[in-house]
């Protein structure tokens, strides 16, 4: 249960936080999130238009909460960036962010899917192709398009979700085994 102390809206987002965490989107019923946020009906209805909005409302936070901050400025070397970014996410990884996108797609509202990809694409995905587009320009990985790039990493991240413990050998396996099809030799 929720605690009571908190406002209907927070409580709401809280137990969406439980439910969608632990089931897709479409096996989430709002008798369920009602119930675990200690609310009735027309407390959701005053905060959100439906469930969907619900939804969409707390995937924004859940992908803002592991969004990763990349700055161009650091200067660090490519490999060092890479696993930086890797472990973050494997470390946030409680987020089915895979599951998150599929059920993005069974959405009704067009403007509900995009909010989501505009979260998935600002938090994740922005990140890890300026960390792509910097390692080329330095000359420190192959001039490969970058959405293949990202998108074959992205899915080695999603697949390494596992022991918690084990993020950094897990980040630094992943790198080590993807650079060495994307970096330009040292010599």
């Amino acid at each position: 249960m929720v605690q009571p102390h908190f406002t209907g809206r927070t409580r709401l987002i809280e137990a969406a936080d439980a439910c969608f965490r632990s089931a897709p989107y479409g096996a989430v019923g709002v008798a369920g999130i009602l119930e675990i946020a200690g609310v009735r009906a027309p407390t959701l209805y005053h905060h959100f238009k439906d469930k969907e909005e619900l939804y969409v409302d707390w995937a924004e936070a859940a992908l803002s909460n592991i969004a990763y901050t990349f700055d161009r400025t650091e200067n660090r070397m490519f490999a060092i960036e890479l696993e930086a970014y890797a472990r973050h996410l494997i470390e946030n990884s409680n987020l089915d962010v895979v599951q998150l996108l599929s059920d993005m797609t069974s959405l009704e509202r067009e403007e509900s899917q995009e909010r989501i990809y505009c979260a998935y694409a600002q938090s994740i995905y922005e990140p890890l192709c300026g960390i792509f587009m910097t390692g080329i320009d330095r000359a420190e990985v192959n001039d490969e398009p970058i959405k293949r790039l990202a998108d074959t990493f992205l899915a080695g991240i999603w697949a390494l979700r596992g022991p918690k413990g084990l993020e950094s050998e897990l980040a630094r396996w992943w790198v080590g085994v993807f650079s060495q099809g994307i970096t330009r030799p040292a010599w």
